[in-house]
């Protein structure tokens, strides 16, 4: 047996204890440490375990019947890759991608309806446009309905028909292309910015969101957009380029 002596300073003077161990209480201290130990290495492993399955996450949005699968199901033309180096697509995050139009209003007053693009009743995405949960967010990317559907009206006054299959012969594909590159590198889309304003659109960002938000996805966002909108300029033929061809 052990002992350990603990002084005490009082107003009469110091106190002097002797606090007495045995073998099992310095076993049980030392158990003690060790559940703690445990404890502490099992939380960070599930917290590891669930970052993998976080970012590594790739499930589309399903549809069970084949004309909204059509519409709106994906054909994997989302962002893929990583969080950090990001590859594929055009469009950035449905979240972004929703408000956008609200970040440069004066590029799209008309929101992507100006377009062309065919909203249904009761949907938060155009015809066209899918869905699919990629590097941690919901990811959106064009399917083949959005150069395929078109509306009919059978007088000025009627509703519009809807038929799958039909050119878009409304849309403006150049100018949205144009529009979300533009809007994207603009200096509004700053994470305070777009964090308020989805949260003013209706959306609910939780903490983690909101931290990779501001540390991973606006920055990178950028690096990411600028390749691209250098890609469409130099791929966009010039008047000269159009004489040269004798396509004028």
């Amino acid at each position: 047996m052990s002992f350990n002596e603990s002084h005490t300073k009082t107003g009469e003077g110091i106190l002097s204890d002797q606090v007495y161990q045995t073998p099992v209480d310095r076993y049980q201290a030392r158990f003690r440490w060790k559940e703690l130990n445990l404890l502490l290495l099992a939380i960070v492993i599930l917290v590891v375990i669930y970052l993998v399955w976080f970012f590594n996450s790739d499930r589309p949005v399903d549809y069970h019947s084949v004309e909204e699968h059509f519409k709106y199901g994906s054909i994997g033309s989302e962002p893929g890759g990583s969080i950090l180096a990001p590859v594929g697509g055009i469009l950035p995050p449905y979240w972004i991608f929703r408000v956008l139009p609200e970040i440069c209003p004066e590029e799209l007053p008309g929101g992507y309806r100006s377009l062309g693009f065919i909203y249904e009743p009761g949907k938060d995405l155009p015809i066209g446009v899918s869905k699919r949960r990629r590097l941690g967010s919901d990811m959106v990317g064009l399917n083949c309905a959005v150069c395929h559907t078109g509306t009919v009206r059978d007088s000025p006054e009627s509703q519009r028909r809807i038929f799958l299959g039909m050119p878009a012969h409304q849309l403006d594909l150049q100018k949205f292309f144009q529009f979300v590159l533009g809007c994207t590198l603009d200096e509004r889309l700053t994470a305070d910015n777009v964090l308020e304003t989805i949260q003013i659109a209706g959306g609910k960002i939780g903490f983690l969101y909101r931290f990779i938000y501001r540390r991973v996805v606006i920055s990178q966002l950028t690096e990411w957009t600028l390749p691209l909108e250098r890609k469409f300029s130099l791929s966009r033929p010039t008047m000269s380029d159009t004489l040269q061809q004798g396509k004028w």
